[in-house]
């Protein structure tokens, strides 16, 4: 308790030597917090990283879609320096790369007016209802068969949309009974027939095209929605 520290992060394994710099800006900050144990204190160390810089730096590793890291802390004594002990460990955190998100819209009589939502992948990666891909933000309504486009579309060169691995539109129908359409199942249109899927090559958007049923959903109901 009340010693000195120094910790320090690097690139990559702590079995590398020598040990790599990491390539890009990050923050760190420190605190200490009691221990239930009088002589002895926690040691809280953060790191802030730009995550939209990831992919292009020497910690991320595209193989794994992991960052790797090498954390090394230091109880010393300053003057003459001394290293007391030492913590060497291995930081890899693994990135779930797919994304789930849901596209509130609202109904109101013969129309569909939509609203936009985001993801936990979340800040990289948006959804809203278009006129297909390339399109902006569409704030028309939709009347009754007519097709409802929605673009997905990455908000960061570091993400890429590969697929879109399934989509529901959830609803009631006239009768108030909840109401289900399958749209994507494993990454395919559910019914051919009236849905289709566009990807830029890039994988910095992708578009669904479909119809969304006059008789599984009821556009007339006070405050009417499907999602």
């Amino acid at each position: 308790k009340g010693r000195d520290f120094d910790f320090q992060l690097y690139a990559g394994s702590c079995e590398t030597k020598p040990r790599v710099a990491i390539d890009m800006e990050y923050t760190k900050t420190n605190s200490t917090v009691n221990s239930d144990k009088p002589s002895m204190e926690g040691l809280i160390v953060k790191y802030d990283f730009n995550k939209t810089l990831l992919g292009g730096s020497n910690i991320w590793n595209k193989n794994t879609s992991m960052v790797e890291l090498c954390q090394i802390t230091q109880l010393i004594i300053p003057d003459p320096l001394m290293v007391i002990t030492e913590d060497i460990r291995d930081i890899d955190i693994d990135f779930d790369m797919n994304v789930a998100f849901s596209i509130g819209v609202g109904l109101a009589p013969a129309t569909i007016t939509a609203a936009n939502d985001t993801t936990d992948l979340a800040s990289y990666v948006e959804a809203y209802q278009c006129e297909g891909m390339g399109t902006s933000n569409l704030t028309a309504d939709l009347a009754p068969n007519s097709e409802l486009h929605l673009c997905i579309k990455s908000k960061s060169t570091d993400v890429e949309i590969q697929s879109l691995n399934t989509m529901v539109i959830k609803g009631f129908d006239v009768a108030g009974a909840a109401s289900t359409l399958p749209v994507i199942a494993t990454s395919r249109p559910r019914f051919p027939s009236i849905t289709s899927t566009e990807y830029e090559p890039a994988g910095s958007e992708m578009s669904v095209s479909t119809r969304v049923p006059i008789g599984m959903f009821n556009y007339e109901a006070l405050n009417a929605s499907i999602s």
